[in-house]
């Protein structure tokens, strides 16, 4: 239905099934609270460490902090691909490489960006990302999550009951397969037209255009913003 729900999906699923006392689970300290959230739920419940990636004062996250936050012992990273607080955009590509460097998995919540930017997931090679379609004109109450097959197909159901069953007996279930095994209940199919639509009209206007517009209005306000002496600007200076 949204990023969260996208998000706790994979907290239950794969963070309950996978990590342990002695992992680390590795979060920004940009996160909006619904990347931070689940992954203390899942700490409090296997025992595994929340660690927080720290970040500068214009909220980019420099090199020798991720340095002082990766350890042999992440397993999971969970981090804003454009932080919902201060617009910058995190360096996913130099993450995603120490993620696999250390055998952690990662999962990207791209609430903020899938609105504003191209995501390519192959180029990207981040293991989930999560997003909402209300932040992309889309109607509220739809929403995506991508996973690679691999990590999808041992990951146990997050609901069950409804579109997610092959068969049910007395004893058991067959669940049915991907992507169905996570949609329990009855599909939002009305509102996944409607985000169909909502990506055709933003492809239709490109990213580009919208770029140049949004930092046309984001400079006009902190130009006028500058102008107030009791009021002081989180983040980057830069429009």
């Amino acid at each position: 239905r949204n990023a969260t729900e996208s998000m706790n999906l994979v907290a239950y699923s794969y963070g309950m099934a996978n990590l342990k006392a002695g992992d680390e689970i590795l979060v920004s300290i940009l996160e909006h609270h619904s990347n931070i959230l689940p992954w203390q739920m899942v700490s409090r419940a296997t025992g595994a460490k929340l660690v927080f990636l720290e970040c500068e004062p214009d909220g980019t996250i420099p090199k020798e902090k991720m340095d002082e936050a990766f350890s042999e012992h992440t397993r999971l990273v969970a981090v804003t691909q454009v932080s919902n607080v201060l617009g910058c955009v995190n360096d996913i590509p130099e993450l995603v490489k120490r993620a696999r460097a250390c055998g952690a998995v990662i999962l990207m919540d791209a609430a903020q960006s899938a609105p504003h930017m191209p995501i390519d997931v192959q180029k990207l090679d981040v293991d989930f990302v999560a997003f909402s379609g209300h932040k992309m004109l889309a109607p509220m109450g739809i929403g995506v999550l991508y996973g690679k097959q691999e990590l999808l197909e041992k990951m146990p159901p997050f609901l069950t009951g409804g579109e997610m069953i092959e068969s049910v007996t007395r004893d058991g279930a067959v669940f049915a397969e991907l992507p169905h095994k996570f949609e329990a209940g009855t599909v939002n199919a009305a509102d996944a037209v409607g985000l169909h639509a909502a990506i055709d009209y933003v492809k239709s206007i490109g990213f580009t255009a919208m770029h140049q517009q949004e930092v046309a209005l984001t400079r006009r306000a902190m130009d006028a913003i500058g102008e107030m002496p009791h009021v002081h600007v989180l983040g980057s200076e830069k429009p």
